[in-house]
């Protein structure tokens, strides 16, 4: 499977208990929504990078 070019995590505290996530993937920046807390955001971050490289691979297979 390629790999996406360097993605930017993005994780900012806008209050208490209260974190919002943005992923630049490819020069696009995702919002992708709030977070009662880091470690939920970083999971969805990898989930989302992780979604991003299955479409990219999904669209480089071999045509038959």
């Amino acid at each position: 499977m390629a790999r996406l070019a360097a993605a930017t995590i993005e994780i900012s505290e806008v209050g208490p208990q209260k974190f919002a996530l943005s992923v630049t993937v490819d020069g696009q920046r995702f919002d992708c929504g709030n977070y009662l807390n880091r470690n939920a955001a970083q999971q969805a971050a990898r989930l989302f990078v992780a979604r991003k490289e299955a479409e990219r691979g999904g669209n480089q297979k071999k045509r038959r």
